[in-house]
């Protein structure tokens, strides 16, 4: 089974693949079905966890349970574009955004996945995808992933 990683931030000494530190935003690399199993195990200590290969999100806030939710295969594409983008984007601009039908069904469409693989903070703010709002027209807001530095998060994709 072929497997890769992105975006990966963990904690270096708590978490380690073969006896090799894990470093933050390192580039995708293959994984073993070891490793992959490893990670899958260590899941609930993620902040964030999304599982390509199950297309399983999971995150939490520090004071409950991670909250797992299972994510469609378009949802878990326009995530992962964001993630691995690390770069305010209008959704309709994304890959996986792009092939729907309109502007607003991808902003629909990333809103629906945000809410099942991040926290909410506020009205308009949740913890790792920062909302870049237009001044003019809500239509035209982009998002960024942006999470804080003691956020750990962890992005399967399959190869």
């Amino acid at each position: 089974m072929a497997l890769r990683t992105a975006a990966l931030r963990i904690d270096p000494v708590a978490v380690t693949l073969d006896g090799e530190l894990v470093v933050p935003r390192e580039e995708p690399r293959p994984l073993s079905r070891a490793q992959y199993e490893e990670l899958v195990r260590k899941s609930d200590g993620y902040g964030m966890f999304i599982d390509g290969m199950t297309r399983e999100a999971s995150c939490r806030d520090g004071k409950a349970e991670p909250r797992k939710s299972k994510l469609t295969a378009k949802e878990f594409g326009i995530l992962s574009d964001f993630i691995q983008a690390a770069k305010p984007m209008h959704p309709w601009s994304t890959k996986t955004g792009d092939s729907c039908a309109s502007s607003e069904a991808a902003r629909r469409l990333f809103e629906e996945a945000r809410r099942k693989a991040d926290v909410k903070l506020g009205r308009y703010n949740y913890r790792a995808f920062r909302l870049h709002k237009n001044p003019h027209d809500a239509r035209l807001n982009s998002y960024e992933f942006a999470p804080p530095e003691e956020l750990t998060y962890c992005l399967i994709l399959p190869a």
